[in-house]
């Protein structure tokens, strides 16, 4: 491989990540829109326990953690990402495997907790840049704790106006 062609890689390789970040602030703090940005628009997707999909509206509709955010069935969750590894398999095509843990904190004062593994293809287009073409979403365990929240959690600022706005009306 050309000194070139590994700059060009580590570039593409940082976009990729981008879009895997940006994905879980979407998630985190509840903006359908912002996810959508993650996908292209006839995205191959199957996540744990759920049909597939073939379309990103149907995806993100599918997504059950934004209703919880918004109902305040769920407080507030948590994505923290842990290992991403990356494939290129052509200069606008990259196989990703991402390692994640999420927690999700209820209303009930117990936090719910997910070891995730996102299984994707990325495609990279001139308009647009990389985008999430294909994603498996794989649950591998799950475990529940209590918590403490913050005494001064509902007042705290958010970073998103959706989540502030959710944890607001509690």
């Amino acid at each position: 491989m050309s000194e070139s062609t590994r700059i060009y890689q580590i570039i593409d390789q940082s976009a990729i990540e981008d879009v895997i970040e940006t994905y879980f602030r979407a998630a985190d703090s509840c903006d359908r829109d912002l996810m959508k940005t993650c996908f292209v628009s006839d995205v191959r997707a199957k996540y744990d326990g759920r049909p597939e999909v073939e379309d990103v509206d149907e995806l993100i509709e599918q997504i059950p953690l934004f209703a919880n955010l918004e109902s305040g069935v769920c407080r507030i969750c948590t994505h923290l990402v842990g290992s991403i590894r990356t494939s290129f398999t052509s200069d606008s095509a990259a196989d990703v495997e991402t390692v994640a843990i999420a927690f999700l904190v209820g209303v009930e004062g117990n936090a719910d907790m997910r070891g995730l593994r996102y299984i994707d293809k990325f495609e990279k287009t001139t308009d647009k840049g990389w985008k999430i073409a294909e994603r498996s979403h794989i649950l591998d365990w799950s475990c529940r704790a209590p918590v403490t929240l913050a005494a001064n959690f509902s007042t705290q600022p958010r970073v998103s106006g959706r989540v502030g706005r959710c944890i607001q009306e509690l």
